[in-house]
Parts: C-alpha cells; sequence; structure tokens
C-alpha cells in the first residue's frame, strides 16, 4: 500500500514550507544564486510590462476593476485579460472561468507582443 495516500496533505503542505524557510534562513546565498539564474533565463515578453503596467495603474486609480466579469456578469475577483501586449491599459475584465477560456481559445502566436 502506498503510504502518501493516507497522510494529510495540509500537514505536508505545511511542512514543507517550514523545511524551505529553515533551509533559507540557514543558508540563503545558494537560494538566492538560484532564483537570480533563474530570474536571467526568463524570457521578457510584453506579458510582464503589460501585466505591471496595469496593475499599476488600478493602485494608482487610472483605471478602475469592475465587480463583475464582463463576459458571464459572475460577482467576485475578476481579472484583466490582454488582447493585445503593446496596449497594457486596454483590457477586458474577466473571472477566473471566463479567463481560462479565453486564453485556451486564443494562440499565443496570435497576440500582438512588443
Amino acid at each position: 500500500m502506498d503510504t502518501t495516500a493516507t497522510r494529510d496533505p495540509d500537514k505536508q503542505r505545511i511542512s514543507r514550507r517550514n523545511s524551505a524557510r529553515r533551509v533559507r534562513a540557514t543558508n540563503p546565498e545558494p537560494i538566492r544564486a538560484r532564483e537570480r539564474s533563474a530570474s536571467a533565463r526568463r524570457v521578457r515578453d510584453g506579458k510582464v510590462a503589460a501585466r505591471t503596467a496595469l496593475n499599476n495603474a488600478v493602485r494608482s486609480g487610472k483605471v478602475v476593476r469592475p465587480a463583475l466579469c464582463s463576459r458571464c456578469h459572475a460577482e467576485g475577483k475578476v481579472t484583466g485579460h490582454h488582447h493585445d501586449y503593446s496596449k497594457p491599459l486596454d483590457v477586458i475584465w474577466l473571472c477566473y472561468q471566463c479567463h481560462a477560456d479565453e486564453e485556451r481559445r486564443i494562440p499565443d502566436e496570435a497576440r500582438s507582443a512588443p
């Protein structure tokens, strides 16, 4: 019998989190080096810049995040969906489910990126 099937996933998650914190606290430099290396390898595209610009505009009050999804009109947290990353403030506001449906519908190659 597989013993992992009888383990409590919440306890495992907490245990792994605490273990990672202990490792980082006792020897942080290798972890920082690994994170810097991963950051340097990460592809920089317009998606991150567009997301940052939108978040800054929402935070400063230039753009207002609505309470309803523009597609299904569900109430709750909505996220901005960019059709064109070169226009960071031109978004439609979608709930998580509608946003996921929209992302699956549009292939990455079809989007414009700066």
